[in-house]
Order: C-alpha cells, then structure tokens, then sequence
C-alpha cells in the first residue's frame, strides 16, 4: 500500500498516464458495455466512469474489477458528505443495480 510522498505521487502520474491510453480506453468502453450504459449503483446514463472496484490488478484489470459509475455515485465512493476523503473506500463498494 502506498504512503503519501514521493512514491505515491509518483504512482498518481502513472495512473493519470494510464487513464490517457489506448489500452484503457479500450478496457473502459468495454466495462461501460457491459454494464449497459449506465450507472450500477442508481441507474443514471449520464457522467460515467469507471471505478476500481480495488487496485490489486491497476494496469492489468480484468473486466470483474471495474464497474460503471455515475460522477455523483462515483464522488460517494470517495468522499463523505463532508468532503472528505473516505479512508474505507475499499470496503464501500457499490450494491449493483439488478
């Protein structure tokens, strides 16, 4: 697990980088696809992303890891309603919808 520092921003650009690629664009349209356009937490087929269910496998996903979000369903994930980052994230994945 990453600490904050050097090292962690360090893995920051490289995930930045990443979401620019091919091979992302590629895997992300397929999770998009597959989750039929829309958000698996309310439904939403606006604002889409998609969300790391964790980062075991960062840049070598398979499909089971990621899940369509809505940007609203996607903050929650990471923030609370304060605004502040969640520390549990990892915990608080989203119950798709049917």
């Amino acid at each position: 697990e990453y600490r904050k520092g050097t090292e962690w921003k360090a893995h920051l650009r490289k995930l930045a980088n990443y979401r620019l690629s091919e091979r992302w664009k590629i895997i992300s349209q397929r999770v998009r696809k597959r989750d039929k356009y829309e958000c698996r937490m309310c439904g939403r087929e606006e604002g889409l992303r998609v969300h790391h269910l964790h980062y075991d496998n960062v840049f070598n996903e398979r499909d089971v890891d990621l899940i369509t979000l809505c940007a609203d369903c996607h903050t929650a994930i990471h923030y609370d309603e304060s605004g502040k980052r969640r520390r549990d994230w990892k915990r608080w994945n989203p119950k798709p919808v049917a």
